[in-house]
């Protein structure tokens, strides 16, 4: 009784040190180990429990560099107690290459993600239930990464399995089709898209009821597809209703609020008010580097707004291309050059170079961008069209 005592106050000062923001690298490797064959289960398993729930407050904080540190240790404590083979590491491993995913380390998330699926695959089997996850999770690199097709390709075998496992009416269905309707909306498939997204929409109240966060994700996809299409006034509704989902589930300093407080500024930008647009996204960028640090794609994908709300806004055009200039390097060190952001940020400073008169500038730019894409899509893609210099050439005359 008393040794087990003072292995539950252990337990409690390990993850106290824990969760006072201690790296893993800080805490000696002998205060959550014993000597081979002295394991203490009981110890062991009181820690993992309480990992997982620390694990879990921080993600919904947001703070996904924590997340990792706590899930490593999960893991280190997971392979001792069952070995490295055992389902709970294999999903513990899967939950790494997310929180991995998330901090945009693609190379992390990418690299675990296909460790995973082969562990599931050679030890678990394709008809485990764990299968599909590891399809979902290879599938939402594949898409960060450039690879939309790839992506539809796994989630479509997700989606398969997961309506005949737990059908349509269930969680991991309405994920599945959520994550597809995105992935079409990337390729420029809108129509399907937006079937998609009507149904997630209509399961996930169904399923959840409007006060979840499942089914403002749902809103919040469907907004974006309307967005796409250019129906302003149904976006502006749906991404006001999202914006006040966002803050009553996850508050005012989450990475999801400040999603929405940039959706709700695209659409206002394209309503004509960039005064109430740059308002919403200085504050979503706020959000972003206080959680994510400066250099998170997300940030960037702000201050690429920023920078055009700078040209719409007051024709600031020296601000707008450095706004993109230090964004496009960005870019390059964390993607590469045949990534569709990057393509996209490519495509920004060359509309900006032309919209300040430097032409000759604008039309290499755009030259590049029409070469990178033409990687990636078809000439009837959308933002094939758009990278298109000729588009150039109806507006300008060149000397």
């Amino acid at each position: 009784m008393y040794v087990c005592f003072m292995n539950r106050i252990l337990t409690f000062l390990i993850l106290c040190v824990l969760s006072f923001n201690i790296s893993a690298q800080e805490i000696p490797s002998s205060s959550i180990t014993i000597e081979k064959g002295e394991v203490d289960t009981i110890l062991l398993i009181d820690s993992i429990a309480v990992l997982l729930e620390i694990s879990d407050s921080i993600k919904d904080s947001g703070d996904f560099t924590k997340a990792l540190e706590v899930d490593n240790q999960m893991l280190i404590l997971t392979s001792k107690l069952y070995g490295e083979k055992h389902e709970e590491c294999i999903k513990l491993l899967g939950e790494i290459s997310i929180d991995y995913r998330i901090l945009a380390e693609y190379d992390k998330a990418l690299a675990l993600s296909l460790e995973c699926y082969e562990m599931i695959v050679n030890i678990l089997g394709k008809e485990h239930t764990e299968y599909p996850r590891t399809l979902n999770r290879l599938a939402a690199v594949y898409y960060l990464t450039g690879n939309s097709k790839k992506a539809i390709e796994l989630n479509r075998e997700a989606l398969k399995l997961d309506e005949k496992i737990y059908g349509k009416e269930s969680e991991e269905y309405t994920n599945d089709l959520g994550n597809m309707a995105i992935y079409y909306n990337s390729i420029g498939q809108l129509g399907k898209a937006l079937e998609l997204n009507l149904e997630g929409v209509a399961l996930n109240e169904k399923v959840f009821g409007k006060n979840h966060t499942e089914y403002v994700t749902a809103l919040n996809n469907l907004q974006m597809t309307y967005h796409e299409l250019g129906n302003y006034s149904k976006s502006l509704d749906l991404a006001e209703q999202v914006l006040q989902g966002r803050e009553n589930i996850n508050g005012k300093r989450h990475p999801n609020y400040a999603t929405a407080l940039n959706n709700l500024a695209q659409v206002w930008s394209d309503l004509g008010n960039d005064s109430k647009a740059m308002d919403l996204y200085e504050q979503s960028l706020d959000i972003y580097r206080l959680v994510y640090g400066k250099e998170h794609p997300r940030c960037l994908m702000v201050l690429s707004n920023l920078a055009i709300g700078y040209m719409e806004a007051g024709g600031n055009y020296k601000k707008a291309i450095e706004s993109h200039l230090e964004s496009l390097a960005i870019y390059e060190k964390i993607y590469s050059k045949n990534h569709p952001d990057y393509i996209l940020c490519l495509n920004n400073l060359a509309h900006a170079y032309s919209d300040s008169g430097n032409y000759i500038k604008a039309i290499e730019l755009s030259l590049q961008g029409l070469d990178l894409y033409s990687d990636l899509y078809d000439d009837q893609h959308p933002k094939y069209a758009l990278s298109n210099p000729k588009c150039y050439f109806t507006l300008k005359t060149y000397i």
